[in-house]
């Protein structure tokens, strides 16, 4: 599999998806903030400005949009980082040099620091 070509057209659609997902979230609070159709201010007499849980609902949407897309691609970048890590070993014949190990060669080691930290905490 080319693993590259992969995650750039990942990331390329996530690219999209973003800005066409965004766009009614963005033209909500727009249309509320120059108070335009179906946003027209009329007589209001509260301290909270107009349409204020519509704007507050656009700009939260997006966010969570913006988490979402983050999510997608560190996944993406996870997957393209694990198969080039397998595609070197594999090159290498199953070999684990000094520079690059395996996840579990760290678990010891991982372990030992936490114990180690934990210990000088409590």
């Amino acid at each position: 599999m080319d693993i590259q070509y992969f995650a750039l057209s990942r990331v390329e659609f996530m690219m999209g998806f973003y800005e066409k997902a965004l766009s009614p979230f963005v033209e909500t609070k727009r249309l509320i903030e120059e108070q335009k159709p179906p946003y027209d201010p009329e007589y209001f007499e509260s301290d909270e400005p107009q349409f204020l849980s519509e704007w507050l609902d656009a700009d939260q949407a997006i966010d969570v949009l913006g988490i979402q897309c983050a999510s997608l691609l560190c996944s993406t970048l996870k997957l393209f980082l694990e198969e080039s890590l397998k595609n070197v070993f594999r090159r290498n014949a199953h070999k684990i040099t000094k520079t690059i190990k395996i996840e579990k060669a760290y678990k010891p080691e991982l372990k030992k620091r936490l114990a180690k930290w934990l210990s000088r905490i409590i």
